[in-house]
């Protein structure tokens, strides 16, 4: 600290004496019994404060003796102090400060957990909840961002939530507990069973008004000497986030000049204003270029895949191999039909030579004759068979397909489509359109396809056809279909993919911005 530097005072760390017992709520679905814990001692008088603050070797000399040998650390508690206040007043946004907090307050008082937890949700959660003050976890200690959906900070402000619910007042002083089935409930008590022991430090507003509270888990029981420090960062912490949170300096400088109450009528108009600006109304979908009118190559008979000569891509001639069915089964029904038929020759012509010799033979020659007939049928049925084994292409083209490595060997019945033999010349775009957004496509309406490999280009096209009902698409989300014809087909490839800018109807701005959350409103409220 430099002499020029006003010398700071010092959080008052001195030992307490026996604390008061209070009752704190369980969780919402927990037994409903209370439970007396451990309160902290409330905090002096700045007039007591200012008359019995210790020199600040004493209070370096009171934090090392009541906190344990494991929380000792070799920076004094006044230095640490000082630091993390000097953190919290050059720390840029909110998200900076809350990790100051929950991350550097370990320095004062070593403990295993944070969260910091603010009152007041936001607008739409309090439009839901109503006038009830709301309790979130905003921060914790060890991440850089914190996961809503962790089992411990949802149990935790689930449990704060309904504390609130029956009496707030209980949040606003500082507080030591142990979270064990009976106070807190079975699940948290499970997710805390590592650092039972609670410091709840309430934060405020410089004008006293509630902002939130630093909840602080740890192993070991808290000592009121540890517990003093965290709470004597609740005072800074409160000024700056205050500070943050109405826009700083030149937000203030400027309410001075123009008043709080025009600058709200002027900032309300030039909102409505804006608001009221007339855009159109656009949306964006992943597309794919496509052939118009692609011709499928189906697979003959049910078998397995055995080869397929082309690449996806491949440009062939009409007639060209494309792919070979396994052929094994095939190639023994021909050589056990060409037996059955040289079995029945022998039998129709051992006919004839008994009907020479004797008449009463001359029946067998028709059955003779008809054995032979059905032989010579099931053996061209099974040549038709294994010819139909190698597949061709129907006509020329490019062989459009999802690659070799994911057919071959696998199983496929008739009728399934292997592949699409397509004209490059004649090409369409593909978009699948979410149904939210449906509204904005309709025949004709105006498409800018922006390819993944050059994003700065745009393609134009015109929405030639909608698909009438949704389907699900590679993801499993349903979507439209929607197909558009490019205005320059050579602009663009067979293949290429990219993202569709459906441009709709001029909208106010307003609509445009607060469609889907108004949506969203309405479905979970059910209007």
């Amino acid at each position: 600290m430099s002499p020029a530097e006003p010398q700071r005072r010092p959080p008052s760390v001195g030992a307490a004496g026996p604390v008061p017992q209070r009752l704190v709520v369980g969780p919402a679905g927990a037994s409903g019994r209370v439970r007396p814990v451990a309160a902290a001692s409330p905090s002096p008088s700045p007039a007591a404060s200012a008359s019995a603050a210790p020199s600040p070797a004493a209070a370096t000399r009171s934090a090392a003796t009541v906190a344990k040998p494991a929380e000792a650390t070799a920076t004094p508690p006044i230095a640490v102090f000082v630091d993390l206040e000097d953190a919290f007043r050059k720390a840029r946004d909110l998200d900076t400060l809350r990790t100051a907090l929950v991350t550097g307050a370990r320095r004062l008082a070593p403990y295993d957990c944070a969260l910091f937890l603010e009152r007041d949700a936001p607008l739409a959660r309090r439009l839901v909840a109503g006038d009830r003050p709301q309790w979130r976890v905003t921060a914790a200690s060890g991440v850089s961002s914190l996961d809503r959906r962790a089992p411990l900070p949802q149990t935790f402000e689930a449990m704060i939530s309904a504390l609130a619910a029956s009496d707030e007042s209980e949040l606003q002083r500082m507080q030591r507990s142990v979270l064990d089935v009976e106070s807190a409930g079975e699940a948290l008590a499970e997710q805390a069973a590592a650092f039972p022991h609670l410091l709840w430090v309430p934060i405020a507003r410089p004008d006293g008004s509630p902002l939130g509270a630093l909840a602080a888990f740890r192993a070991e029981a808290w000592a009121p000497g540890p517990s003093n420090l965290l709470a004597s960062l609740a005072g800074p912490f409160g000024h700056a986030f205050a500070a943050l949170a109405d826009g700083g300096t030149a937000r203030r400088r400027l309410d001075a000049v123009l008043g709080r109450g025009r600058f709200a009528l002027g900032a309300a108009i030039a909102a409505v204003l804006v608001l009221a600006l007339p855009v159109r109304m656009t949306v964006l979908a992943p597309a794919e270029v496509v052939g118009a009118r692609p011709t499928p190559v189906a697979a003959p008979l049910d078998g397995q895949v055995r080869e397929i000569f082309v690449e996806p891509g491949d440009t062939v001639a009409a007639g060209t191999p494309l792919f070979d069915l396994v052929d094994t089964r095939a190639r023994n029904d021909v050589e056990v039909a060409e037996k059955a038929r040289s079995v029945a020759t022998a039998k129709h012509r051992r006919a004839v030579q008994n009907a020479v010799a004797n008449h009463r033979d001359g029946q067998e020659i028709a059955v003779a004759r008809a054995d032979l007939d059905v032989a010579e049928a099931e053996l061209a049925l099974a040549r038709d068979v294994l010819a139909r084994s190698r597949v061709s292409a129907p006509r020329d083209g490019v062989v459009v397909f999802s690659g070799r490595s994911e057919w071959i060997g696998k199983p496929i019945t008739t009728g399934e489509r292997v592949m699409e033999v397509v004209d490059p010349q004649a090409i369409e775009l593909k978009i699948d359109l979410a149904v939210a957004d449906a509204m904005a496509s309709a025949v004709g309406t105006t498409v800018g396809l922006f390819p993944d490999g050059d994003p700065t280009r745009m393609v134009a096209a015109t929405v030639e056809r909608i698909g009438y009902r949704p389907v699900a698409n590679g993801e499993r989300q349903m979507v439209h279909r929607v197909f558009a014809g490019f205005t320059d087909p050579s602009a663009t490839r067979l293949g290429a993919r990219g993202t569709a800018r459906i441009d709709g109807e001029r909208v106010p701005l307003a609509f445009h911005l607060f469609r889907r959350p108004i949506a969203a409103l309405r479905q979970k409220l059910g209007l």
